[in-house]
């Protein structure tokens, strides 16, 4: 007789409890690998097409392939972009180059990526008014941003001499009072307000501080300095995810019009819509740089324009403020049993293989942003008609010689020539 059943039914119920502890626990690892991660992503401004890249990533499933859950949200009143980040309440946001002054009073933030690589802001008036040259400015009624918000004007007032000799008067966000002739410059986009006046039948009258030498980048997509490090792959995936979703929306811009008038502003303009989407696809230069580029050397140009203001101090160290995406072969995505397995199948060769592609690619990458670099440099110091230099590397020049004339007390000379009809 066998004297031992009670024993053998009490292991085959400790066994399928085991079995039913195993599969729970595995069902609660599976889950937090597998769950979407929710981030939420504050916009600068209310919706049109300048966030046409976050919708196409959000609409053509970017997002969900990348295992994010991401919520956009329009501005507010009064909101500070900066803090809605580093409380938490917001994961990513969009602001601009103002950035650099949160950063230098210690704000834990991280520049993730330029999506203009030109602002869209200056100064805008109507033509036939009093305005028709900067030189018009003394005395004029010109409605002036803070520094933060719009440092590329306020440099240029300063680059102009101008910051004493004019009327501020606070932004209102109203064309209406350039219309009604309330002001005689109103700080907007060239993307935005010169379509509203050409509907009016007014012509407007543009003053580009990149003319003058104020060239800053724009719509900067940034995050904290926490969430990059509790989740890098997760930034790098939303990071990835919106780039690709700006390339689809540049690629499709009536799509993405109709997108926007359907989903986020109804009651838009198709024709403005398409009016902005074409000016900032100009200013992004997507067929020379990629998109969301940084270049750490004009960050740095920035960064002394904005010190010559007194907004940051002198020689402001960038470390840690430019992302630096971290190189992954793409396994944290993984369940930690998969990534065991996977490491027994490594070899020395696949490591060494490995190694040398990711030198050979890092040499391509590294000559190909340098080309596009010193291609996007030239475009913005010549005449894109004439090939000839411009005057902003005029500037920059005469700056030079006027430098050096001083240092060596020499007396240095300016030829002009003026040639009719030249083109």
């Amino acid at each position: 007789m066998d004297a031992c059943p009670t024993l053998k039914r009490k292991e085959a119920i400790s066994w399928s409890a085991a079995r039913r502890l195993l599969m729970v626990c595995l069902c609660l690892l599976l889950s937090g690998h597998l769950a979407a991660r929710e981030f939420i992503v504050q916009l600068k401004w209310h919706h049109q097409f300048q966030f046409a890249g976050y919708y196409a990533a959000l609409h053509q499933g970017y997002y969900d392939q990348a295992g994010l859950d991401v919520t956009l949200k329009p501005i507010q009143p009064g909101l500070d972009l900066v803090a809605e980040v580093t409380s938490g309440r917001a994961d990513f946001a969009i602001s601009n180059t103002g950035l650099l002054e949160s950063w230098a009073k210690g704000e834990p933030i991280v520049a993730l990526a330029a999506i203009m690589q030109h602002s869209p802001g200056a100064f805008i008036g109507i033509a036939g008014r009093k305005i028709r040259t900067p030189s018009d400015l003394i005395g004029a009624r010109v409605m002036v941003p803070k520094a933060q918000q719009g440092g590329e004007l306020v440099t240029l007032l300063h680059h102009l001499g101008l910051q004493d000799r004019i009327q501020k008067v606070p932004p209102s966000y109203d064309i209406r009072d350039l219309i009604e002739d309330r002001v005689d410059l109103y700080n907007g986009y060239i993307s935005n307000e010169p379509f509203t006046l050409i509907e009016q039948g007014l012509e407007p009258l543009i003053i580009n501080p990149r003319d003058y030498g104020v060239d800053f980048y724009a719509d900067v997509l940034f995050t904290r300095r926490g969430l990059i490090d509790d989740a890098p792959e997760d930034v790098e995936a939303f990071r990835q995810a919106t780039l690709k979703g700006w390339r689809y929306a540049l690629e499709h811009k009536n799509e993405l019009v109709q997108l926007i008038l359907n989903q986020y502003a109804q009651n838009a303009s198709p024709a403005k819509l398409t009016y902005e989407a074409n000016t900032l696809e100009t200013l992004m230069l997507s067929e020379v740089v990629d998109i969301g580029h940084m270049s750490r050397v004009r960050w740095e140009k920035i960064r002394d324009q904005l010190a010559n203001l007194g907004m940051i101090p002198k020689n402001l160290s960038l470390d840690g403020f430019l992302y630096e995406p971290r190189k992954s072969v793409g396994w944290g995505v993984l369940m930690p049993w998969a990534i065991g397995l996977g490491a027994l199948f490594l070899t020395a060769l696949a490591i060494l293989t490995w190694v040398a592609r990711s030198n050979i690619r890092l040499s391509r990458e590294v000559s190909e942003r340098r080309r596009a670099e010193e291609r996007a440099f030239y475009l913005a110091t010549h005449d894109p008609l004439t090939d000839l230099p411009n005057r902003s590397l005029l500037s920059d020049r005469l700056k030079k010689l006027l430098n050096r004339a001083r240092r060596y007390e020499l007396t240095p000379a300016l030829l002009f020539m003026d040639l009719d009809n030249f083109k």
